[in-house]
């Protein structure tokens, strides 16, 4: 994501999403475990997920991700 338009902090949890028009891609993220990962372990896991997304988006045409909705309201638009 780029453009992340949308965001909400609850119980700990971070969740964001983009909206483009279209399509809404979503994340979460749990603070708390966040808060206590070594750099070392958070910096390994972003670089394996890199290589996956990439290795799937060469193995796959185009198209629309399918996320887990979130809760009407749950995510405010970004000031």
């Amino acid at each position: 994501m780029t453009g992340i338009n949308r965001f909400n902090v609850r119980d700990g949890e971070i969740r964001f999403g983009q909206y483009d028009g279209y399509v809404l891609t979503e994340g979460r993220l749990d603070a708390r475990v966040a808060a206590n990962t070594p750099v070392t372990d958070s910096h390994e896991k972003l670089a394996q997920t890199d290589r996956a997304m990439a290795q799937q988006a060469a193995n796959q045409p185009a198209q629309a991700q399918v996320v887990e909705p979130l809760s009407t309201g749950a995510i405010q638009r970004a000031a």
